[in-house]
Parts: structure tokens; C-alpha cells; sequence
């Protein structure tokens, strides 16, 4: 596990829960895990360095042990992304070339204005195929 694929859990934990033990709550952080290993939760306490540097959770010692406490509600967090023009463009290729498959056009896009409903469209449109790939590949069994 690398510190990416542990921030990512992390991050799905905090969406549900306000604070994080290592040794309470590491075993949640995982549907499927290879194996409990200093490693692993190595990984996971440089995941919460990162997440504390970027002032998503602040570190806490009490009572002998320490809890990474979440500072906001991860759903009211937003951030910036600048996107390059060429990167606009596929985007809005990609939706609107979706949206002429399934004859709607109400979700059409410019290249000139992405925005967040833009983005959360690309995720239908990935949701979408990812759920016509599985269903396909249940069929064939």
C-alpha cells in the first residue's frame, strides 16, 4: 500500500466518521485487506500526515493515545483545479458525444466553461460503463 492508496481510504472513512485511532479503527479502513503488517499501517499514519498537512484532520493525544480529529465535514470541502484548455476539451467531448448516444442534450457542455456538474456527469458516464462491462461480464458466465 502507498501513501495515495491510503489517503483514498482514509478519505472514504472520513466521509462517514469524525475520528480515526489506529488501533480502533484501522481494520475498518478495509473491505479486503492482504494482511495486518507494520507496513500497511505505516502507510496509513503517512496518510494522515498528508491529510494533516493539508488541513483535512488535526492530530490529537489524549488519555495515552492519539486520534486524528476531522476539522470540517468532508461534503462542505471544496477545492480548485485548474484544468488545462486541452484537457476542457476532452472533457466536453466526452459528455457531449455521450449525451448525442443517448439522444439528450440537456447535459451538453462548452470546453470553454467545465464545472462541477460537468465532472459529476464524466462520473455517471464512467458509472454507467462500468456497469455495462459488469453486466456483460456476467451474461458470458
Amino acid at each position: 500500500m502507498n501513501v495515495i492508496e491510503a489517503s483514498t481510504a482514509l478519505h472514504l472513512y472520513f466521509q462517514k466518521n469524525d475520528c480515526f485511532e489506529l488501533e480502533a479503527d484501522y481494520k475498518s479502513l478495509f473491505v479486503v485487506s492482504d494482511q495486518e503488517s507494520d507496513k500497511e499501517q505505516a502507510a496509513v499514519l503517512a496518510g494522515l500526515k498528508t491529510l494533516e498537512d493539508i488541513g483535512v484532520v488535526r492530530q490529537q493525544e489524549y488519555n495515552g493515545k492519539t486520534y486524528w480529529v476531522l476539522i470540517k465535514n468532508l461534503a462542505t470541502s471544496e477545492q480548485t483545479v485548474s484544468l488545462p484548455g486541452e484537457v476542457c476539451a476532452n472533457i466536453a467531448n466526452a459528455i457531449n458525444t455521450f449525451c448525442d448516444m443517448i439522444q439528450d442534450n440537456s447535459d451538453k457542455c462548452s470546453p470553454y466553461n467545465i464545472g462541477s456538474s460537468d465532472i459529476v456527469n464524466l462520473l455517471h458516464i464512467l458509472n454507467f460503463f462500468a456497469k455495462e462491462k459488469s453486466d456483460s461480464t456476467t451474461d458470458a458466465i
